[in-house]
């Protein structure tokens, strides 16, 4: 799946590049405050793109997200940020993003978290739980959330 990563951090950008070109991600562009990231979308139409949430300058992640889903519907949001409390990340689900993880995940969950997306679920980190995710499935239960890709 083809990407656009966005976030104010350009070492993070150029190192999950490597990475995730590696993993079978490739990016097609990479931008270090949203409205460059809106414009790389606009511009590369990925199917997916992977947002920090916190940047130095308006808008922020969550209003990008926004304008992306509404823009560009067929563009899955994930945000992968070091924050956000349990309001943030609710407002992310109503947004329409597909994923929420932290920071402090390794570049294989990362990769791992795109193919569930690529293959059309949803992925959210221990904290927030996917949308009709039952309580006790462990929050890295990709067969769930695969099944729940293929609607079953």
């Amino acid at each position: 799946m083809r990407l656009v990563l966005c976030d104010d951090n350009k070492i993070l950008c150029d190192a999950l590049r490597m990475a995730l070109d590696r993993c079978g991600h490739p990016v097609v562009a990479t931008a270090n405050t949203t409205v460059l990231g809106i414009a790389a979308v606009a511009a590369h139409r990925p199917g997916a793109c992977l947002l920090d949430l916190r940047f130095p300058d308006p808008p922020d992640g969550l209003q990008a997200a926004r304008v992306i889903r509404q823009r560009y519907p067929r563009t899955a949001v994930l945000i992968l940020s070091g924050f956000g409390d349990q309001a943030v990340r609710a407002e992310a689900v109503r947004i329409g993003v597909v994923g929420f993880l932290r920071k402090d995940q390794n570049v294989d969950r990362v990769a791992d978290a795109l193919d569930v997306i690529a293959a059309g679920g949803e992925i959210f980190d221990s904290v927030l739980t996917a949308r009709g995710r039952p309580a006790d499935r462990p929050p890295d239960c990709h067969a769930y959330l695969l099944t729940r890709a293929n609607g079953k």
